[in-house]
C-alpha cells in the first residue's frame, strides 16, 4: 500500500512538471522590423522534472519546461539570452548559462537549452547527480528536427 501511494505521489508530481499545450508551429510571416527567436529544450530524461527560466537582457520571459519552446520577437541588435533556475524553486540543477548575440531584423533564430549529465554517485541511500547546461544557436534545419516535438510554453 505504501508503495502504491509513493508511486501515485511521484506520478502526480512528475505530471505537474510536464509541458502541456500546442505542438511546435513556426511564426507565419516573419516581421521585417524584429528578429524572431525560438528558445527550445528537447526532451531529455536528465533533469526532466526541473526547468530554467528564460531571461532576455535580465528580464524574465518564461519557464522552459522539458520538451518546451517559447517564441520571442526582439528589436535588432545585441541581446543576452540566459537560462537560469534554482534547486529549490525550479528543481534546475545546472548553473546559469547565457549567450550574447547580435540579432538581425527579419531573421529567425533557434536557441537550444540543453541540460548535460556529468556523473552520479551513491553515498548510502543518497544518490547525488551532477551536470551542466548548454545554450547555443542551432542551424535552422537541425533545429526544426528537434523542435518539432516540443510544446509551446509562452
Amino acid at each position: 500500500m505504501l508503495l502504491k501511494k509513493s508511486l501515485l505521489i511521484f506520478l502526480v508530481a512528475l505530471s505537474a512538471c510536464s509541458t502541456e499545450g500546442v505542438k511546435f508551429k513556426q511564426v507565419g510571416k516573419i516581421p521585417d522590423n524584429v528578429a524572431t527567436i525560438y528558445v527550445y529544450r528537447p526532451f531529455l530524461t536528465y533533469n526532466m522534472a526541473g526547468w530554467p527560466d528564460i531571461y532576455i537582457n535580465g528580464e524574465k520571459k518564461f519557464a522552459l519546461k522539458n520538451s518546451g519552446y517559447g517564441v520571442l520577437q526582439l528589436t535588432p541588435g545585441k541581446h543576452e539570452i540566459k537560462a537560469k533556475g534554482s534547486k529549490q524553486l525550479t528543481n534546475w540543477f545546472p548553473k546559469p548559462v547565457s549567450i550574447n548575440f547580435d540579432f538581425v531584423a527579419g531573421k529567425e533564430y533557434f536557441v537550444r537549452v540543453l541540460p548535460k549529465f556529468k556523473e552520479s554517485m551513491t553515498i548510502g541511500n543518497v544518490v547525488a547527480v551532477s551536470g551542466s547546461a548548454q545554450i547555443s544557436i542551432i542551424p535552422k534545419q537541425a533545429a526544426l528536427k528537434e523542435i518539432s516535438e516540443t510544446i509551446k510554453v509562452n
